[in-house]
């Protein structure tokens, strides 16, 4: 296995990390990660390790706004921004392997992403795309004067940074991953306030355009998410079961990856790849 590193430029100018876990030989397929609000992709080096031993490569990078990555901690004045990433990440693994097929997996925000991203693009590259817990909608409701005063901050101050109030308590049952979350300093909890609200109308583009999909998915959630909400995963699987693949984790928190039944989720993510490779 070969870990590699990227130095990627935004359209607007700004540094963007990227790394990849390389198989030994050619890989059977690829998978590219795009992250979630506030953490970074490294945060994902043993979800590739996984993979790499089961003959599939893993690209990915830190969004902007987070880890290793130039600009404003969690901020964005577009969504077109977030798709840009993804789509570095993309031509990377195409660059790479340019006839191996790729899955594009998102977590979280990063399931926003994703989903938006397969919503708009037509790539014969693309087998398939993998979502974990993605933010459609949240797992509780902002009070309603916090939504009034975001919008009309947003028109006057678009790049004021809001704490996200994220508890790290919630994302697993695994205290020691969560231990490991706290003290990480590429963490941050910190969201602007247009995207907060470029992530809250993507999530409802999701819902709104579910008939735009084209690719298959397979889509997981765990129920006792209290970050986003398991049942607007559930909504939109059940507008596309001809395209989606749904899992649900009776009790499972926000980060499937970082549970104790995190070998089952691996498991399951391989075992859909590799059905997807033989059609």
């Amino acid at each position: 296995m070969k870990h590699q590193t990227y130095s990627w430029k935004s359209a607007r100018g700004k540094n963007i990390f990227g790394q990849s876990w390389i198989t030994d030989s050619t890989p059977k397929a690829i998978i590219c990660l795009v992250h979630g609000q506030g953490e970074h992709s490294s945060r994902y080096d043993h979800v590739a390790n996984f993979f790499v031993q089961h003959d599939i490569a893993f690209f990915t990078g830190d969004l902007i706004g987070h880890g290793m990555s130039e600009g404003a901690r969690g901020h964005v004045s577009s969504f077109s921004e977030y798709i840009e990433n993804a789509e570095m990440i993309l031509q990377e693994a195409k660059k790479t392997f340019p006839d191996t097929p790729i899955f594009i997996y998102g977590h979280s925000m990063g399931g926003n992403i994703a989903i938006n991203h397969a919503m708009q693009t037509h790539d014969e590259n693309i087998k398939g795309y993998i979502v974990t817990s993605p933010w459609i909608k949240l797992s509780f409701e902002p009070p309603p004067w916090k939504v009034v005063l975001g919008k009309t901050v947003k028109s006057i101050i678009p790049s004021l940074q809001q704490p996200t109030g994220l508890d790290a308590a919630t994302i697993s049952h695994d205290l020691a991953e969560v231990k490991k979350y706290r003290e990480d300093k590429l963490n941050h909890s910190k969201i602007s306030v247009s995207a907060y609200f470029e992530i809250l109308t993507h999530g409802e583009n999701i819902l709104l355009n579910a008939d735009k999909l084209s690719y298959p998915m397979l889509l997981m959630h765990g129920s006792g998410d209290k970050l986003t909400s398991h049942l607007a995963s559930r909504e939109f699987a059940a507008m596309r079961k001809d395209l989606i693949t749904y899992k649900e984790f009776e009790g499972l928190y926000h980060e499937l990856q970082h549970e104790f039944e995190r070998q089952n989720i691996f498991d399951t993510i391989l075992h859909w790849i590799n059905e997807q490779l033989k059609k």
